[in-house]
């Protein structure tokens, strides 16, 4: 063609002549841009399918940018989306320190984790850690798009949007069973939203041009900020299969343990767990407790267990995208944001609490002491639980397809997965806080007028506030060494320091009560507090408190009526207890 466009010139005028050539440079040069441009886009495709062939589905994944396959595939995807250096030299400088941080893990022989990198960034080890949640598939009709939430641990007191400190940002994307991307990418990000909400962060895909059919793969990519700085870069995948009646089912599912998780009504009787606290008398206050008896580093600790059939069998890991298949992941949430993960909190389950059954159609598993940590609880709070499972399945094709079933309370509604795969499931309930063995507390109908709180028992009748009377349901006994020491008058009382006090500030937990404050006797009279401070023992001492109710065994309307006389001292109940925890997180304070 530039031959037969050569001769043609030569014919012209010799004043045409110049401009026809530089036209055809013109063109020639605009060609070879376009040329060079979609050979670009072509190498960062590959890179990015080279990348995402690596990323295991229905796992968190911490992004490695050591690994040059990770590194590579990470970059391309920012430039198709026309981000780069120069359009966000921050970024790119933040991910460079981000990297460093990488590199000098390896080389002191660390692991890349979720929880090495917050570490490595400043993190406390006490804060639940950042975490993405599917919501669930939408618009199966016509297109295809998928929900998330983010969340992340916001303190007492910070605007719920976070601070310069701290930010979340979520980019999402369709896949194709090849990895290819079927939809536009779309970000959220919580610097850009003044009503942002860190602890509750939801977020919306693009969908598809049009219905997609097969497996899909909905792909989500989390950025979390502290202190400046990039702390995080995780992403995870979920599949789904469009359109395919025939392919991997789930025959049978139970969730065996935490006790009663599945079988209390949903919403107001949650799973209960006592730390260095247990029912007595066989009252059933406590599913769980005490954790760990004589320890003051308490971590929430229960079992988990359970067990799924399928239709296929479940692919090896030999076979299985990376670490994919099966992947068991346990979350409970913390109710200030961010989520806690049984230990380890980088990696499939245990193998030795995972079974396989010989024909791999079946999968089991069983953890007696799923570790949470000491990081996700507050006294007295309902925190989300979730069991989410995830296997590939030997669909016969080139590709495994996954396959997950969730039991969830409120972390998730389960909608990502067939509603024949979804159990709603009861949260969890943390409790403790007592009265130090020894304290008098005051009855009422009996031959003797008070009585230690160690030998109380279900049934008893103890005098309350304004000359009422209540019935004792359930007693709980645990130990601790740390209490506050509350005198007033010539009344004093030994609580531990979130047991709740009766205060002319209304119920104030016992390490908030001040020199000064007026708390309330037997007789009901206001009387000054002159000591208020803080007992630590060397061995734990044995604790004990109460849960009321009404002489007729109903529940106590109003949880500041649930009020007893210990020490001299009108103090509240162990659901009082939990009532004031939520004010208090509610409030802020």
């Amino acid at each position: 063609m530039g031959n037969a466009m050569y001769s043609s010139i030569r014919k012209l005028w010799r004043g045409m002549l110049v401009f026809a050539v530089l036209v055809s440079i013109q063109a020639c040069s605009a060609s070879g841009t376009a040329m060079r441009s979609v050979s670009a886009e072509d190498s960062d495709k590959a890179a990015i399918s080279r990348y995402l062939e690596k990323v295991p589905v229905g796992k968190r994944t911490v992004l490695d940018l050591t690994d040059p396959i990770t590194e590579a595939g990470v970059y391309a995807e920012y430039r198709l989306a026309g981000v780069t250096p120069k359009s966000d030299p921050e970024l790119f400088e933040q991910l460079a320190e981000y990297k460093k941080r990488q590199l000098d893990m390896r080389a002191k022989g660390l692991p890349i984790s979720v929880s090495s990198m917050l570490a490595s960034a400043g993190v406390p080890a006490t804060e639940p850690q950042p975490y993405i949640q599917m919501r669930g598939f939408s618009g199966y009709v016509n297109n295809l798009g998928f929900d998330v939430t983010a969340t992340a641990y916001v303190p007492y007191g910070q605007p719920a949007n976070g601070t310069p400190d701290r930010r979340l940002k979520i980019t999402q994307q369709l896949l194709n069973a090849q990895r290819i991307a079927i939809s536009q990418s779309k970000t959220t990000d919580s610097s850009l939203n003044p009503n942002a909400d860190l602890r509750n962060m939801p977020a919306s895909s693009y969908k598809t041009p049009q219905k997609p059919s097969g497996l899909v793969l909905a792909k989500a990519d989390l950025i979390y900020w502290y202190g400046g700085k990039i702390a995080l870069t995780s992403t995870q995948v979920w599949g789904a299969n469009v359109g395919d009646p025939g392919g991997p089912a789930v025959i049978s599912k139970a969730l065996t343990d935490p006790r009663h998780i599945t079988t209390k009504p949903i919403l107001n009787q949650p799973v209960i767990v006592c730390l260095n606290r247990a029912s007595q008398y066989g009252d059933g206050l406590c599913d769980y407790g005490p954790t760990q008896p004589l320890n003051t580093a308490v971590s929430v600790i229960f079992p988990v267990s359970g067990q799924v059939k399928y239709n296929q069998r479940i692919m090896p890991n030999d076979l299985a995208p990376p670490d994919s298949s099966p992947y068991i992941e346990i979350m409970l949430g913390d109710g200030n944001g961010g989520v806690c993960q049984v230990s380890p909190d980088d990696s499939s389950t245990p193998k030795d609490d995972v079974t396989i059954s010989n024909d791999q159609l079946s999968l089991s598993w069983n953890f007696p002491t799923a570790n949470f940590g000491p990081v996700c609880y507050n006294n007295g709070t309902i925190l989300p639980f979730s069991v989410t499972v995830t296997s590939m399945l030997n669909d016969g094709g080139q590709f495994g397809q996954p396959l997950t079933v969730v039991w969830a309370s409120d972390i998730t509604a389960g909608s990502s997965v067939d509603p024949e795969n979804y159990q709603q499931v009861s949260p969890v309930e943390i409790q403790w806080g007592c009265v130090l063995e020894g304290t008098m507390v005051k009855l009422a109908n009996a031959s003797v007028s008070e009585a230690p709180i160690e030998s109380l028992r279900p049934g008893n009748i103890i005098a309350t506030k304004d000359g009422g009377r209540l019935r004792v349901r359930s007693t709980l006994k645990g130990t601790d060494k740390e209490f506050v020491r509350i005198g007033a008058g010539k009344e004093t009382v030994m609580l531990t320091p979130d047991h709740p006090v009766r205060t002319h500030r209304g119920m104030v937990a016992a390490s908030q009560v001040k020199v000064g404050d007026q708390v309330y006797d037997k007789r009901g009279q206001a009387i000054r507090v002159n000591e208020a401070s803080k007992q630590i023992f060397e061995a734990a001492r044995t604790v004990y408190n109460l849960v009321l109710e009404t002489e007729d065994r109903t529940d106590i309307a109003n949880p500041e009526d649930a009020v007893f006389v210990a020490g001299g001292i009108q103090i509240g109940d162990n659901a009082m207890q939990g009532q004031l925890v939520k004010q208090r997180m509610k409030s802020g304070r």
